[in-house]
């Protein structure tokens, strides 16, 4: 899967700066390491993948700025036991997906967007990653199929965390989702010590709504 290889000198500057905001989930790290953010960005916009910044995408949404995205991967802990199976709320690009794809046995994401759902799983599937599946639908519903998922994680903004995302998350595994706050946007994370409060980012999140798109 050549065109997942990142460029490695540039690759190892993004890991470095990662570390030195506080990341330091070694399976994180690695996979951010190696797998292009370019190759998941609108062509004009390749050459901002290795900068800590939102990459604009279709329908109005953004690929994560690298820091957030692996504050999230790092908050539902996938160095301290096996992932089995991932949910994604907010598949966007799909390089969340591939990043998850490379640290769990399986990856359902969902993204409330038609275009960008259908994008995604042609280009994770071009490029040869075949343990995910991405759908177009409501990730803040409750799952139809009744099933549990050892991480889930939430590439949006909410106020907190419906009953039914908690309802799939595994007795044993961990969720991590960007909540707004009095004081800000904090990561906050439930698992099987409880749940905690990450501190405040120092970015913006678009919100994930409730529902599908009908347009787009």
């Amino acid at each position: 899967m050549a065109e997942l290889t990142a460029d490695p000198h540039r690759a190892a500057r993004l890991v470095l700066a990662l570390r030195q905001q506080g990341v330091m989930s070694a399976p994180v790290l690695k996979v951010m390491e190696a797998i292009d953010r370019a190759g998941f960005a609108p062509d004009e916009a390749a050459d901002m993948a290795y900068e800590d910044v939102h990459i604009p995408i279709a329908c109005g949404q953004t690929i994560l700025p690298p820091i957030v995205l692996a504050q999230l991967l790092a908050a539902v802990r996938f160095a301290e036991a096996p992932a089995g199976r991932t949910l994604i709320i907010g598949a966007g690009s799909g390089y969340s997906t591939a990043l998850c794809a490379e640290l769990s046995e399986h990856v359902f994401a969902l993204e409330r967007h038609a275009s960008l759902a259908e994008s995604a799983g042609e280009r994770l599937a071009a490029l040869g990653i075949a343990n995910v599946k991405v759908e177009h639908g409501d990730g803040l519903a409750a799952r139809a199929d009744g099933e549990t998922y050892d991480r889930i994680i939430c590439m949006g903004a909410m106020e907190s965390v419906p009953d039914t995302m908690l309802a799939a998350l595994a007795p044993s595994g961990w969720l991590a989702a960007p909540i707004v706050g009095d004081s800000g946007l904090r990561i906050e994370t439930h698992g099987p010590d409880g749940v905690q409060t990450g501190p405040v980012l120092e970015r913006t999140l678009a919100p994930l709504r409730p529902g599908v798109a009908h347009l787009l």
